[in-house]
């Protein structure tokens, strides 16, 4: 008798079965058939993180990103002009060429646990688009740039200035304008693996260009330095946490205002500017002349009121030049010499440990070299300044023409650069940079 394997058995008894019952009648069995679960949802792996990441800088009219390794360790500060990065886009042997400002310190790590590519050709890549693209190779982060009130807790307090941005050579740019005076620079960077499921990972706000921001995986509760791939990464630093510092950017991450608070110029009675060139007007013995102080102008929003990039001034309102009355220093000089100085007023408004301070710079230091009250010279406060009647009343009698004749008047106001602040209490409707 031939063999038969077990299936050519089975195959044989099932038919010799059907045949028997319908024949028969008599006997039903069920027929063997399979019972299948629905299937489960995609697995899911790590969302992938960025550890730690910082911006880079290109000083204005610079091609280098900024160091301060190579500085003697002085950390820049962020001006007009000068163009911001978040280093992703660029080729590894960029971010070791110059590791100190974009590869050291933690300027930028990007981290998957489930090992889904982080870059591709040597090149960490970057997409133009908020939505990533299907079937991409290579790991994209979405970054957006924003200018914010100096004292903002948020981004979301600030307006987005930049988004959709093509990486160049050191990262995804963002060059510095004349509207971010005074304002704080932050930016939300997202770390995308296109394979590998989640592909997007939780947005990171890096709240001020001085500052590093980074994320990190949570752990299961039970399992000490095991990661939990169920719960979402955490972002560092926050609130709760110190703050990280950028190694080569400096003050707080805010533009300087590359505008004076205040311009001061001399006038005479008649009004007339009183400078030092051809055909300006020729101060007198005798004569009081006066500071002119305009104060530059700011929208309600606490931007400044540019016109052309330039900013724009005014005259100072009465309650404005009561308050600075006394705020004004008044020199003389012979050639570059200074020879005679009236000093920080003590009535001077504005924070007594400032002013005590100046009050020790030569600058800003009483210089009379005669007996005569220097005060007897000052009028509205110390807003007007009157020369010499006779060379018996001059301040100084053993320069060149033995009195004030010879000398020049200079004024210099003394008062914070502050500019007022934004309020951050009302989240602006974001615009975006074309």
């Amino acid at each position: 008798m031939r063999n038969l394997n077990k299936n050519q058995f089975l195959k044989r008894t099932l038919v010799a079965i059907a045949l028997s019952s319908a024949l028969f009648g008599t006997t039903t069995y069920a027929a063997i058939k399979p019972f299948e679960s629905e299937k489960t949802k995609q697995i899911n792996g790590f969302q992938p993180i960025i550890p730690s990441i910082g911006a880079a800088i290109t000083k204005k009219n610079q091609t280098i990103p900024y160091a301060a390794k190579s500085n003697s360790d002085v950390k820049t500060v962020v001006e007009v002009g000068d163009t911001l990065y978040v280093p992703v886009g660029i080729l590894q042997a960029t971010r070791e060429q110059y590791k100190d400002a974009l590869k050291d310190a933690g300027i930028f790590e990007f981290k998957d646990l489930d090992n889904d590519e982080a870059y591709e050709g040597g090149k960490y890549q970057i997409q133009s688009s908020l939505t990533p693209k299907v079937g991409a190779k290579s790991m994209d982060v979405l970054v957006e740039w924003y200018a914010m009130p100096k004292n903002a807790t948020s981004l979301e307090q600030g307006t987005v200035v930049a988004r959709e941005v093509t990486a160049s050579d050191f990262g995804v740019p963002y060059e510095v304008q004349p509207t971010d005076a005074g304002k704080k620079i932050g930016f939300r960077v997202t770390p995308v693996t296109v394979r590998g499921i989640p592909n997007v990972g939780v947005p990171l706000d890096v709240l001020d260009v001085s500052l590093l921001g980074g994320q990190e995986y949570p752990e299961v509760p039970e399992q000490p330095g095991v990661p939990d791939p169920e719960t979402p990464p955490t972002n560092i630093p926050n609130n709760e946490l110190p703050k990280v510092d950028n190694p080569n950017i400096g003050g707080g991450g805010i533009v300087q205002n590359p505008y004076a608070k205040y311009r001061v110029v001399i006038v005479n009675k008649a009004g007339e500017v009183m400078r030092n060139d051809a055909t300006a007007k020729i101060p007198y013995v005798n004569s009081e002349y006066s500071v002119k102080i305009e104060k530059i102008m700011q929208k309600t929003d606490g931007t400044l009121d540019l016109v052309n990039d330039k900013a724009q001034y005014r005259d100072l309102t009465p309650a404005e030049s009561a308050e600075l009355q006394n705020n004004i220093v008044w020199q003389l000089y012979e050639g570059d010499t200074l020879v005679v100085n009236t000093g920080i007023s003590d009535a001077a408004f504005g924070d007594t440990t400032e002013l005590a301070e100046l009050k020790e710079d030569a600058t800003f230091t009483v210089l009379n070299p005669t007996d005569t009250d220097i005060n007897t010279r000052l009028l509205n406060g110390t807003l007007t300044f009157k020369t010499q009647l006779s060379n018996d009343e001059a301040l100084i009698k053993d320069s060149e023409e033995g009195s004030e004749q010879g000398l020049t008047l200079k004024a210099i106001l003394v008062a914070d650069d502050e500019l007022y602040e934004l309020t951050p209490s009302t989240p602006s409707t974001p615009d975006v940079a074309e």
